[in-house]
């Protein structure tokens, strides 16, 4: 996807060798997803920051979002519950 800059150099054995900037920049995409961002949601961002710009408006724009869908999956399953916890008091 393009997540990482391409490397320049390679190993003798044709290894691509990444530098700290690479490692950084890993570092940032897990942590993104472990927020719960896709990898497109995280090369939106990493784009706007690549033209030197501050990306605090994209990933504020694309967590919003993901809170959103996220108090959806809540309502869903709060019915669910309530559903599920009648049925228990009815058995």
């Amino acid at each position: 996807m393009g997540l990482l800059s391409p490397a320049v150099e390679r190993s003798p054995a044709g290894y691509r060798l990444f530098g700290e900037a690479a490692f950084n920049r890993l570092a940032f995409v897990k942590r993104s997803q472990v927020l719960g961002l896709r990898l497109q949601d995280i090369k939106d961002i990493l784009q706007v920051r690549d033209r030197a710009k501050l990306p605090c408006s994209e990933a504020k724009q694309h967590l919003t979002a993901k809170v959103e869908a996220i108090s959806g999956q809540i309502a869903a399953l709060e019915t669910l519950k309530g559903e599920l916890q009648g049925i228990l008091n009815r058995w």
